[in-house]
């Protein structure tokens, strides 16, 4: 930081604005900088202003998510970036986004040494028995150096650390075998009860199947988050595999999302996300305005009441997942020609934070540009943990399709 001050001190109007932004170091005094320096991509001491406003973000997502930003697009070392951005516990979508981009900013030869050296730390936390930091070295070097002989190796022995929390014995003990004869005698909660207390993962896979055939969706959505935020090393889902994963991304009202996604033009798996996010699938749900499965203001009841290709309802039918799915999926067909784009993380962002919210963005590069532009952290935080869900929830339909 001082280093960028003294550098930039024969430039009155920069200093100036460095002094501005470092007295206020928020995300948008970044995202100021941040397309200062994008204007003019030529001029190093401008991206370097950037990251020093970037590094006095003191809420920890902005801060992830402005270096994440800045390893993306930015000439700076990309490695460093995200090292600063998985350590800060970004968001898994965050993550996710980390191995198509760093591949193209690595130098082969500096990548090689500078994973090797970070492979020979993290082996040396292992040996000692310090398990959680080793494991958190070893993403940071799947993520940040993915093709070198050092990510390979701490894949694998990333895998050998995780394995025995998804590992589901082929032979069921008694209780289980109960359990399972149980679910598929229709006697579910008899099965929830007997499955009590127990957290190995085939005791959770059955008790999210009870929950979900038994109609208690967002109980088997809040079984599945407790067994994640339960493990320790604080294991994010990235880490997760995804053969297990599919098994802690339920999708209840798989068919309704599916019909009302194709009566009004609608990806289901973008109807499935949000309800995701906001509601847990709870039919009942309700905050503030928002109600039902879909979390939709009630005041789009009457909104809805002025076109003739809308859903009719009134705002108790909104606890009624069919008719709630069906004005949720007129109101994304709306927004989708509102926002004048079908990327799905648009369109879920508009339906959250309201389209007269969003900015007016006309050369975001990607998602990720387009996400930190969105006008306030909830809507930022939203947008993130919908695009994670939702690169998940489209896989199962494309699968489920092809059948």
């Amino acid at each position: 930081m001082l280093a960028s001050l003294m550098r930039c001190r024969g430039d009155s109007e920069t200093y100036s604005d460095l002094m501005q932004v470092i007295s206020t170091p928020t995300f948008e005094s970044f995202i100021h900088e941040y397309h200062r320096a994008v204007s003019d991509s030529s001029l190093a001491i401008n991206w370097r202003t950037a990251l020093d406003v970037a590094e006095r973000i003191e809420d920890s997502f902005d801060k992830a998510l402005a270096s994440a930003l800045l390893a993306e697009n930015s000439p700076l070392s990309a490695a460093d970036l995200w090292r600063q951005t998985i350590s800060l516990g970004a968001s898994n979508y965050l993550i996710l986004l980390a191995e198509d981009n760093i591949t193209k900013k690595n130098d082969s030869n500096r990548a090689t040494l500078e994973a090797d050296a970070l492979l020979n730390a993290a082996l040396r936390e292992f040996n000692l028995g310090r398990i959680n930091s080793a494991f958190s070295l070893f993403r940071v070097l799947r993520l940040s150096y993915p093709g070198t002989v050092a990510s390979f190796e701490s894949e694998k022995i990333s895998r050998k650390i995780i394995e025995p929390y998804f590992r589901i014995d082929s032979k069921l003990n008694r209780d289980l075998q109960t359990a399972q004869i149980l679910i598929e005698g229709k006697a579910f909660q008899e099965a929830i009860n007997i499955l009590k207390g127990r957290y190995d993962p085939a005791s959770v896979m059955l008790r999210i199947d009870a929950y979900e055939k038994s109609g208690l969706f967002h109980k088997s959505i809040r079984e599945a988050e407790d067994f994640i935020n339960n493990i320790s090393m604080n294991i994010t889902l990235f880490d997760i595999p995804e053969t297990f994963l599919i098994h802690l991304f339920p999708i209840p009202y798989k068919e309704l999302f599916r019909q009302c996604g194709e009566s009004y033009g609608i990806d289901p798996a973008l109807l499935a996300s949000i309800a995701r996010i906001q509601t847990r699938f709870d039919p009942y749900f309700q905050s503030g305005y928002r109600v039902g499965i879909a979390g939709v203001d009630v005041d789009a009841t009457t909104f809805a009441k002025n076109f003739i290709d809308a859903p009719k309802l009134e705002p108790f039918e909104l606890l009624i997942p069919s008719k709630a799915v069906a004005l949720q999926a007129w109101l994304l067909k709306n927004l989708k020609s509102a926002v004048n784009d079908s990327a799905p993380y648009k369109i879920a962002s508009a339906y959250y934070s309201g389209p007269a919210n969003l900015p007016n963005i006309v050369n975001c590069k990607n998602e990720l540009e387009w996400i930190s532009s969105l006008p306030f952290k909830s809507a930022r935080v939203f947008a993130l943990d919908f695009q994670y869900a939702y690169s998940i929830y489209k896989k199962y339909f494309q699968v489920n399709r092809a059948r």
